[in-house]
């Protein structure tokens, strides 16, 4: 797949490179018709939940489940877990994961492996996941490592850290923030408080430099903890540049001027309103209702602020930014397939 650039707007108007980023093709507007396929129409139900429109996700995926794809099984599965449970709800959730595993979903396959089954059922589905893990080793050994980290995470200590430092040496993002917590936790030749803190902000930035979503975000939040805000404020200008909707969130209100964010951030009227414009017009109110409001309020005060050349300014700033990414979305432990909590 053909690598990307992406570029940031800065509030003296140039553009500034940051890095590359291989995003997945950009997915049409949602429409389930004769000439859709299933794939897509499973990937736009995908995509519609991490817009926070789970209302209109729960009909793409129950749709594409219908037609016999593995990921809306389970997709569709937890989606039902957290909407309106019922008596059946549990029941009618582990069917669908079930069926969504026969299929060969590795998520499901997974799902069913690592959790709390009786020891029968668990026990079938390990030796399937396993299966799985062995051959991904073939196409994706980091993952295959890290994976298989999990699996013996809990059976085997010792052959789980020797799996975990192979990921590592592959520099498979997840697998080094888990290592950073290891240090954090008293893992490695770490004499001394200041040298063990040290060396675990330097993997998990490490882990930020893939680009991998997650890590950037646990970055951030490290930044701030230990006060550097210019910093983190440079990687928050990355994660939005990479779609994520919670940073472009706080890069809106960061510019606006907003009190108790990122307070030594450059402020620019023209770009807030290119962020609050994107956030508004992209996220839906299914999660995060208040923020979705809050939003709303602070960009009709915002525009109030601005004169007619920088709100002119704003439109070509949204454009700008719509260009350099190519779609927005909030993720979560389902939206990647790693398997770990990070995903969030």
């Amino acid at each position: 797949m053909k690598a990307h650039t992406f570029l940031i707007l800065l509030p003296s108007m140039f553009f500034v490179f940051i890095g590359f980023f291989t995003p997945n093709e950009a997915l049409s507007k949602p429409f389930i018709g004769d000439h859709t396929s299933i794939d897509q129409v499973y990937e736009n139900g995908r995509l519609l939940r991490a817009q926070f429109k789970n209302r209109e996700a729960r009909e793409y995926l129950k749709y594409s489940m219908k037609k016999g794809s593995a990921k809306g099984f389970y997709l569709y599965a937890i989606e039902l877990k957290g909407y309106n449970q019922t008596v059946r709800t549990d029941s009618n959730v582990y069917d669908y994961i079930s069926r969504a595993a026969e299929l060969g979903d590795k998520q499901a396959v997974r799902y069913l492996a690592l959790g709390e089954l009786s020891e029968d059922v668990s026990f079938f589905w390990k030796d399937k996941y396993f299966e799985l893990l062995n051959q991904l080793v073939n196409e994706d050994k980091g993952q295959a490592f890290f994976e298989f980290y999990l699996f013996y995470q809990h059976s085997d200590l010792e052959l789980a850290k020797d799996y975990l430092k192979k990921s590592v040496a592959l520099m498979h993002p997840v697998a080094l923030m888990v290592q950073g917590d290891l240090i954090m936790q008293g893992g490695g030749p770490y004499w001394f408080s200041f040298t063990r803190k040290k060396a675990s902000i330097e993997i998990y930035k490490q882990a930020a430099k893939t680009y991998y979503l997650p890590a950037i975000k646990k970055f951030i939040n490290i930044l701030d903890e230990i006060g550097d805000e210019d910093q983190a404020f440079e990687w928050l200008l990355k994660a939005a540049g990479l779609g994520d909707l919670s940073s472009i969130a706080l890069v809106a209100r960061t510019l606006s001027g907003k009190k108790g964010v990122h307070k030594y951030a450059p402020h620019s009227l023209s770009q807030a309103k290119a962020y609050y414009d994107i956030y508004i017009d992209i996220a839906g109110q299914d999660k995060f209702a208040a923020l979705y409001t809050s939003m709303l309020a602070e960009q009709y005060d915002l525009v109030n602020r601005m004169s007619d050349e920088q709100l002119k300014e704003a439109d070509q700033n949204l454009i700008k930014i719509k260009e350099n990414v190519k779609y927005f979305y909030s993720s979560d432990i389902f939206w990647f397939d790693d398997g770990y909590l990070y995903s969030l």
